[in-house]
């Protein structure tokens, strides 16, 4: 699948260079998750969405009032269904950062073209901070560091199961959600088109709500060796 020149034209060249080297790092994840395994064969999905979140997190300077829950327990896959998944996960989050919360994305940017630097420390601070793994394992947005802000607080939820044999990965948010008319199987944008490139290489299913923010499920089968 190619990039259209008219796509990557509506853009600025550092969301261009932001959103190619969040792929790059989104592979390359994958392998430093391999190395540190026991198993060079097998990936724990939970530990690598967490390093994933935390990356975009700091990359796109997410603001202090959009918080990320993670809940994935015991799902661990090879290396072939990890990267699509791992791109897929990328993919979704990414769009609710910079179209769920558009204020808050927009304020950050603008700070990001005037440096064209990574974030600040006290921005990766805040966010090991804010997405941290709970006692049973799942990965939760801590809340406190904003008890005394009166702002709506922005939510990206991740889950993914193992059902009967069916993965079944949602990544959803309570933001401004999308327009009842789009059709998000044929969407213009690069990022959209890859997902459900994606999506169709794991044989899965692709659905989305978008009521109250927007939700995405995508589904397949456990590959069978």
């Amino acid at each position: 699948m190619g990039l259209e020149y008219t796509q990557l034209n509506d853009k600025e060249p550092i969301e261009i260079y932001q959103e190619i080297q969040n792929r790059v790092k989104t592979i390359a994840l994958i392998h430093e998750t391999l190395s540190r395994s026991e198993d060079f064969a097998i990936i724990d999905f939970g530990k690598y969405a967490h390093d994933l979140i935390n990356h975009l997190f700091k990359s796109y300077a997410v603001d202090k009032n959009i918080g990320a829950n993670i809940k994935i327990e015991g799902i661990l896959l090879d290396i072939d269904t990890a990267v699509p998944c791992g791109l897929i996960l990328n993919e979704l989050v990414t769009n609710s950062i910079k179209h769920a919360f558009p204020s808050s994305y927009h304020e950050c940017s603008e700070l990001l073209k005037d440096e064209f630097t990574q974030p600040s420390d006290e921005n990766r601070n805040f966010v090991d901070d804010q997405v941290r793994y709970d006692a049973r394992g799942s990965l939760k947005f801590s809340k406190d560091s904003l008890k005394d802000q009166n702002k709506l607080i922005g939510e990206i939820n991740i889950t993914f199961t193992l059902d009967d044999g069916n993965f079944i990965l949602k990544v959803s948010d309570n933001g401004i959600g999308l327009p009842g008319d789009i059709d998000f199987r044929y969407a213009e944008t690069t990022g959209m088109q890859l997902v459900n490139a994606l999506v169709r290489q794991l044989d899965g299913l692709i659905d989305l709500e978008i009521d109250d923010g927007c939700k995405f499920k995508i589904t397949f089968r456990e590959s069978i060796v």
